[in-house]
């Protein structure tokens, strides 16, 4: 069944486009209803922190529905920006990257916020993250752009880009097809390695790099999706009894 599942997903590999989404924009300005409902959105996540003394420096939508790259399934990447270095004394600090996340993950699996079918994600994220080549970044708070989106003519027929996308979906159908409790460090390392290319790709030469593109291909044809479920399914049958 769930091999099945795998390859039912027929999503766009990479759309790009020459204008934003028109469902969220009035040509390169965020609707003025959109930007009201995010900022509640932003105040309800900030309560649910419950972090002391949380002083918010901007609240910023980014991702592909800040670019020209999105699609009918992106989500709204909604972050708000902190100083994270003045939490130390509220979380300590070689757990507050951990606890970020796991707030991330369990906020975002509560809810399913969705604006005009679009899914908002939060997150919540240090002033010094530094923020990907050419990705464009718009300061609800402030209403502009904190870096706008930069066309470009993309070739997403590339040899490498089609080649990197197979050597992943065959490694990735492997598991699926033989994949057993034993495959779980397989798994786990293939994931590491598909955040380190993603990241490697996007300090490089930014949103449009080989490396993004491959990862986004294979998050919207569905197969990051199904080897999480593989893992999850994997981990559970190792720790069960029965």
């Amino acid at each position: 069944m769930l091999r099945d599942m795998l390859f039912e997903a027929k999503q766009p590999v990479v759309e790009y486009h020459y204008k934003l989404n028109p469902k969220l924009w009035d040509g390169d300005r965020l609707k003025s209803k959109i930007i009201s409902r995010l900022l509640f959105i932003a105040d309800d996540y900030k309560t649910f922190l419950k972090i002391p003394n949380l002083e918010v420096e901007d609240i910023i939508v980014t991702g592909s529905n800040a670019n020209f790259n999105w699609t009918e399934n992106s989500d709204i990447d909604l972050h708000l920006v902190v100083d994270l270095s003045k939490l130390k004394d509220t979380i300590d600090s070689s757990m507050l990257e951990q606890y970020n996340k796991l707030a991330k993950t369990v906020y975002n699996d509560m809810h399913n916020i969705r604006i005009f079918g679009y899914k908002v994600e939060l997150y919540l994220q240090d002033k010094l993250e530094t923020t990907p080549k050419d990705q464009g970044t718009y300061s609800i708070m402030n209403k502009k752009w904190v870096a706008h989106p930069q066309s470009k003519h993309l070739n997403l027929n590339d040899t490498v880009i089609k080649k990197k996308i197979k050597d992943f979906t065959d490694r990735i159908k492997l598991l699926a097809k033989h994949g057993s409790v034993n495959s779980l460090p397989h798994i786990a390392k293939l994931k590491d390695e598909l955040s380190k290319m993603r990241t490697h790709g996007l300090s490089r030469t930014g949103e449009f790099s080989v490396e993004n593109i491959v990862f986004k291909a294979l998050r919207n044809r569905g197969y990051l999706e199904k080897l999480s479920l593989l893992e999850k399914k994997l981990a559970d049958k190792k720790l069960s009894l029965g």
